[in-house]
Parts: structure tokens; sequence; C-alpha cells
């Protein structure tokens, strides 16, 4: 049993911490690396050339991943197999709602994937005490307020003897606190106050690592910031998760001095420690991941590396005239001649045009190649951020993407999973606030009215463990208004529609004006509302009326073959030509090159 008081047992866990962060460093600088890769000359320290990024395939990448993955805030559901519970559990999941959009959850979810994407996303969550408030007149109660932070891995430190995250003993960050604030407060041990010291410039506690942090990049580190710069002293404390002990230590980040914590408190929660992980795939025998921006690090700097090559070798093309010494009067002729206009040559042989330089056949068909394969590597990064067409037919189009989607199914899963216990974090805090009265309201779509949802601190009818956190994974994905409106259109015509005789005999319609108002906000196109008149008036029976799915409906199929008409289309007709290669004149003509060429 550890115990917090023990000067000796707490500098055995002080050593073992020392030793677990020192043995990240390689991690720590692989990631710095991937930043400085991804960022570009955007955030080089010098202007070198060589670390321009004109195609940087890691911010598009990146990019389509985090909306496809944390596009919105998740809509969270509540639910009971207790009938009497269900109408607590959708008040419940409203408050819970509304507060993932007060503490602007959807901005810390995307940060946190983000660093997934670098090295491991760490978020610590839990409640922190805020201004007290009076819920009986003279008697004022400690309030309330939840977080929800996105640790920086170069502050992060966990048991890496551990075999497998489930065994983990210890794991904690660190961060900065206002000196002044902290040696004044009582809130803390006098002992370990008094032993509190200022955090200097650019101290990274006891790594080996000379790369620095990655916060530094893209500032000028080198610069020395003198002591009347700094407008507030602060210094650097950990907090320590034991989750075996259930305890957190707030330790000062001292030398090797520390016999005291600051603080000690017991952790409450649904899981082992305030701390949440984001990784997408595991390595065997290790506690570290494999991001995905590792892996395309390697292929992305051979597609900038060839594409500045190609850049230099276009800058060095040029194009010049050579003439027989002795006939200047006949060049200069052909030099002052406008385009089109006839020229009299006593001997046209002796004026040649010679071409220099020039971007390499092979290597634009090679760096179109590496780009293919970046983008299967990606996972289909074309179909996953609708980057176009994937193939001739729409349907096709969709099964592609519902195969790209396929591919991207256990990154989603790791985020919803990983959301799924911060919310349920979130709801358990909520759940055990002693104080707060909770004030939202709820639609209730069989009325079409709002329900006022006011939620006492007393007004608990169960335990928390009757109820479930669950989340809608979909939610989660960005749709902009234009998909928002196909959609909706989609459906229209291809399930309404032929479903419409049977719609009618339940008494279900369509509501045409609500249909062209909401598609007039999704497409921007306000002046549908002002073609469109809306009239109080009987339309036909449309029971009679047949169908788009009836049998007395005719159509014709037509199957049209536009070869090239895809982004790859494109790349192999590109490549035929590069190869020296000679295509067929309709897929000349896709790339905008005269037939016959």
């Amino acid at each position: 049993m550890f115990n917090p008081d023990d000067s000796v047992q707490l500098q055995k866990l002080i050593k073992s911490l020392r030793a677990s962060y020192r043995s990240l460093d390689k991690h720590r600088q692989k990631r710095r690396e991937l930043i400085r890769d991804f960022t570009g000359d955007w955030s080089a320290q010098s202007d070198s050339y060589v670390e321009k990024m004109p195609v940087n395939m890691l911010a598009l990448t990146f990019d389509v991943y985090l909306m496809y993955l944390a596009g919105n805030s998740p809509r969270v559901i509540l639910p009971t197999f207790r009938e009497d519970l269900m109408p607590f559990a959708a008040n419940m999941e409203a408050v819970i709602n509304r507060e993932l959009e007060t503490i602007e959850f959807d901005r810390t979810l995307r940060r946190w994937v983000m660093e997934a994407m670098f090295c491991m996303g760490v978020l610590k969550c839990g409640i922190t005490d805020s201004e007290y408030v009076e819920i009986i007149p003279g008697q004022p109660q400690p309030g309330q307020e939840y977080f929800c932070d996105v640790i920086d891995f170069d502050d992060f430190v966990f048991d890496t003897q551990a075999k497998s995250w489930d065994k983990i003993t210890f794991i904690g960050d660190r961060y900065k606190v206002d000196y002044d604030a902290v040696r004044g407060s009582s809130d803390y041990s006098e002992e370990a106050r008094k032993s509190l010291k200022v955090a200097e410039q650019g101290d990274v506690w006891n790594s080996d690592s000379s790369g620095g942090r990655a916060d530094e990049i893209g500032i000028d580190a080198r610069r020395q910031v003198s002591e009347e710069d700094v407008w507030k002293k602060t210094s650097w404390v950990w907090d320590i998760c034991l989750p075996e002990e259930g305890l957190i230590l707030t330790v000062a980040d001292n030398s090797e001095d520390v016999t005291k914590p600051l603080k000690v408190v017991e952790y409450r929660g649904p899981a082992t420690s305030p701390y949440h992980t984001l990784f997408f795939t595991d390595v065997p025998s290790s506690t570290m991941p494999l991001p995905p921006g590792q892996v395309l690090k390697s292929l992305n700097k051979a597609i900038n590396s060839l594409y500045r090559k190609l850049i230099d070798q276009a800058k060095r093309q040029k194009t010049l005239a050579s003439y027989r010494e002795g006939e200047e009067v006949e060049a200069e002729k052909i030099q002052r001649a406008g385009d089109g206009e006839l020229v009299g040559l006593s001997n046209p042989d002796s004026v040649k045009e010679i071409k220099f330089g020039g971007a390499a056949q092979e290597n634009m068909a090679f760096a179109i190649q590496l780009s293919d394969t970046f983008s299967r590597l990606a996972g289909n990064l074309d179909a996953l951020g609708g980057l176009g067409p994937q193939s001739e037919t729409f349907k096709q189009d969709q099964m592609i993407h519902s195969t790209a989607s396929q591919k991207a199914a256990k990154m989603t899963r790791e985020v919803v999973d990983g959301t799924t216990a911060i919310i349920r974090d979130l709801a358990f805090n909520i759940w055990s606030d002693p104080y707060r009265t909770y004030r939202t309201s709820r639609r209730i779509p069989e009325f079409d009215a709002e329900l006022e949802v006011v939620v006492e601190p007393d007004d608990r009818p169960a335990s928390f463990e009757e109820f479930d956190v669950k989340i809608e994974p979909y939610s989660m994905s960005y749709r902009s208004p234009q998909q928002r409106a196909n959609e909706i259109t989609r459906v229209i015509t291809q399930l309404v529609m032929p479903m419409m005789p049977m719609l009618q005999q339940q008494g279900i319609g369509v509501d045409s004006q609500q249909l062209f108002e909401i598609l007039s906000k999704y497409m921007s196109l306000p002046e549908l509302n002002q073609i469109l008149t809306y009239q109080q008036t009987e339309g036909p029976d449309l029971q009679n009326q047949p169908s788009p799915g009836s049998p007395d409906t005719k159509r014709t199929y037509e199957h049209v073959s536009r070869p090239g008409a895809t982004r790859q289309g494109h790349n192999q007709i590109m490549q035929q030509i590069l190869a020296g290669g000679n295509p067929q004149e309709s897929e000349r003509a896709v790339l905008g090159r005269p037939t016959g060429v």
C-alpha cells in the first residue's frame, strides 16, 4: 500500500517516473520530426529550399481524417432497460449534450484526434472547484466546473515498464502553475510549498533529447528571454495518478529533494484514471502505438522530393534559337516576325529552335504513381475526402466509398470508444454533483414542441450504473449543407416517392413547403423561395397517380463509358503519354489535349 507521507516511497515513485519519462525521448523526437514535416517551411527556422513542401500530402490527409472522425460534436444517447427511468434518461441526455456544447467539447475532440495522428492522443478530464454558490441563503457551497484538456505528449508520462495499458502502475502529466499563488495557498502542503522552484526557460524535465519541445517549432527558441520579459513567475508540477491506489498526487517538479507531495486527492470516477488515451494501431509487445502519420511520413517526403526536383527542372527549362554564323540578317527577320507572319528566307534550315532542360517525364510519371500509392496507403484518401469521382458511374462510386469507409472503420471505432469513455466520466461528474441545478430543453417530436428540463441536485431516481452511455458514430462525421441537401433529395426520390401510395394510406404526406425551404437553406439558394408560391389548395389525388416505381413507368438505361473520367484514369493516361505511349483519341480529349497529337 502506497503511503504518500512516506518520503522513501515517494522518492522511489519519482525515480521510476523520471526513468519512464526518459525512455519516451525517442517517441517525442519522432513526433517533433513529424510535426516539422506536417508544417513544412511554414515553421522552418531557415529558408532552405529543401524544407519546402510543394505537395503537403500529410496536411491533406489529416484534414480528411479529422473531418471524417471528429467533424461534429458527438450525439449522446443514454439508454436504460427500466421503462420507468426512460423520461429521466431523456432529460439527462439533454443535460449532457448541453454541457458538451458549453465546454466546447467538439474543439477538444478534434485536438485529441489530431494528436493521435502524430503519436498518441492524451486527454485529461475531471472537475475543478469554482466560485461558491448559495443554494440556501447564507450557506454558500463550493461550485464545480468540468474540464477536458488535451495533454501535450512532451508533458506526458506513464509506466513504460508495463506490458499493457491495463497494467500500468502510474500515469501523469506536467504543467505550469502560478508560483506565487501556490506558495501562498493553504490548499497545498506547507513543507512542499517551501521547496517549490521557479521554472527556468527551456528546461526539459531530465530529458536526454536535444530536440527541444514540439511547441517550440516555428518559434525562435534560441532567443533568450530575460527575467524582466516574464510578467508572472511559474513553476512546473506533476499530477501523478496511481490507478491501483485510487490516488492523485500533485508533486513539485524539483530535483531529487522532493519529500512531500503538494496535494493528495482520492480519484473517483468510472474509469481507473482521469487520463484517456487514443491511438489507432497497436504494436505487439509494446504500449506505444504506430501512428498513421509515421506510416505516411516517408512517402510524403519522397513525393515532395520528386516535386522539388520537377520544379527545379522546370525552372531550368529554356528555349533558344541558333543560326549559322554569317546569316545574322535572316535570323533577325525571324526574331522580328510576329506569330503567323510570312518571312522570306534564302536558307530556312540555318535557323533552328533548341530546347534545354524541362521536367523529366519519367520523374513526373513516378510522382503520379507515388501519389496514387499514398492515397491507397491512407485508406483511399480521394474517396474518404470526396476529392473527386472514383469511377464512371454514381453506383460504383457509392460502392467504392463504402469500401473506403470500411478501411476507416477501425479508426472510427477507436474514436467512438474513446469518446464514450470520456463522456461517461462527464456524465458521472454531473450525476455526482451535489450542488448544481441543470436547466435546458429537449424536443418532443410527437407533439412538435420543446419541453423544459430541470434536474435538481437530489433528483436521482436510480444509481448511475442503471444507465449506459452510447454515441451515434455517424453523428461525429462532418456533413456539409450541400451533402445534407443531397441526402434529403435522395431519400425523397428513392424511398419516399416509390412508397407514396402506401404512405398516403397511413396518413403520411410530404410537406412541400418545408422541403423547399430546407433545400433553399442548405443549398444557399434564397431565390428558390422567391420563385415558388405556396397556396392553400387541395392537391390532386396522388394515390391514383402512377408512382415513379409503378409498372406504367418506362425507363431507359444507357451505359456510357468515359475512359479517364476519374483522377486515377487521368493519371494512367498521363503516365502512358509520358512513357511514350499512344492513348486513344477519346482519352486524349479527357485530358484536354488535341486528338492526333
